[in-house]
């Protein structure tokens, strides 16, 4: 557990601040840095961040947030203490989610959507393209550094909500069975180790939300589902005919295809262009294939925007099983050891038998990477449309630390406060 000191670390100093109370712009930007570059000389302190802004450009917030945190001539970096003041619109919802320790005012607002371009002249259908490629593609990489912050706050919640999972099981039956569905759908191995309950998890943050921001959780547990059984069966479905069988694989006729089409162009990398494209041929194909049969009527049937689906879909998957989420998660299980271990294997992992240890982070790794990819998609969720959180839902999704006054979660600071204070009684 944290230790009982550093309450300063995570409060709010109106003495050692600078307000965002304009659109965050590379000119807005290049105004503020005497004043943070003077505040990081003075101390190496935590600076308050006071926020009150419609949002504004995701690179010049990229520059802001290296001047407020990267680190100086001697490598020290600085922690910020984010707080949204009114309002934290887009780039500025970012802004607070970013901070080492964020805190929403009761009466604020923050608001995330979707990565968006303003101002395109000249559009044609293929800058358009280009267009959507970019901010897919940006909304996915701020989707994961969000994640990378949200993880350890939702891993407080976890341990906070914990003691009550029984009760909300009760109250949301419906939901945790849907939420189980989902965990079970993702499982590859069944006796893998599985000491986070994330379906009673995800029952709680549903049960703590408010209900315009109900949808998130469903979203990112229907997700969860759709990658879980579309790569289970991917995985399952044989390619090629197996030999005495008359069953034929999924790829039997697309190899054949691309065999013909390659003698015909005389190609000499036949073999190893084939075994590269052959998984992402099998999941694209299930994927297809599933689309179509989901075809309710003819009048229903358009392949444009199946194929618009698939698209996605496989983008979805694709991205959850990019082999650089394993550093991460592996990262992210250590350091939040508690929900991920018993207390025998956390003994384990923190000894020195090198073979022990790993075999036990393996075994925990199946329900740590379910978590990781739950933060991931939940995060995903909020650049999806526009989503408008009161304080209190910011809190319950990891967003921010603490709700000033009081929120649904014991904040990190309150813990402190009280810990400290039994340490000083205890004297």
């Amino acid at each position: 557990m944290m230790n009982t000191t550093g309450v300063a670390q995570v409060t709010i100093d109106w003495s050692r601040c600078i307000h965002i109370d304009d659109v965050i712009d590379d000119q807005y930007v290049t105004g503020l840095v005497q004043k943070i570059l003077s505040l990081r000389q003075e101390s190496n302190d935590p600076i308050t961040v006071a926020i009150n802004s419609p949002g504004g450009s995701l690179s010049a917030l990229e520059s802001l947030l290296g001047l407020l945190t990267g680190p100086d001539q001697d490598g020290q970096r600085c922690e910020i203490i984010t707080v949204s003041v009114r309002n934290a619109y887009s780039a500025a919802a970012n802004l607070l989610a970013f901070g080492s320790y964020a805190v929403a005012l009761p009466h604020s607002e923050i608001l995330f959507h979707d990565v968006r371009y303003s101002g395109m002249e000249d559009v044609t259908p293929a800058t358009a393209r280009m267009a959507a490629a970019r901010l897919q593609n940006a909304n996915e990489q701020f989707s994961l550094k969000l994640a990378n912050r949200v993880f350890r706050r939702l891993v407080w919640n976890y341990l906070d909500l914990g003691p009550n999972f029984e009760n909300y099981r009760k109250r949301f039956r419906s939901e945790y069975e849907h939420f189980s569905f989902a965990v079970e759908s993702c499982k590859s191995d069944p006796n893998a180790s599985a000491r986070a309950d994330i379906a009673s998890f995800a029952t709680a943050l549903f049960a703590e939300v408010s209900t315009s921001s109900e949808s998130l959780i469903h979203s990112a547990m229907a997700r969860l589902t759709r990658w879980g059984i579309m790569t289970s069966v991917s995985k399952a479905l044989p390619k090629y005919r197996e030999k005495g069988s008359r069953k034929p694989g999924l790829l039997d006729a697309t190899k054949n295809l691309f065999d013909g089409l390659v003698h015909v162009q005389k190609s000499k990398i036949k073999e190893s262009l084939w075994s590269k494209a052959e998984g992402d041929l099998q999941l694209f194909s299930l994927l297809l294939i599933e689309s179509i049969s989901k075809t309710e009527s003819m009048k229903d049937y358009n392949f444009p925007k199946i194929l618009e689906i698939v698209v996605d879909d496989y983008k979805l998957i694709e991205s959850i099983n990019d082999p650089s989420h394993k550093n991460v998660i592996t990262k992210n299980m250590l350091r939040h050891s508690t929900i991920f271990f018993s207390d025998d294997e956390e003994k384990i992992v923190s000894g020195e038998d090198e073979q022990e240890k790993k075999r036990v982070i393996e075994a925990a790794r199946p329900n740590a990477e379910l978590f990781w990819y739950f933060c991931v998609l939940l995060c995903r969720e909020l650049f999806n449309g526009e989503h408008a959180l009161s304080p209190r839902d910011a809190q319950v999704l990891g967003i921010v630390d603490e709700v000033a006054g009081g929120g649904r979660v014991q904040s990190r600071r309150d813990w402190r406060k009280l810990q400290a204070a039994k340490a000083a009684s205890a004297q």
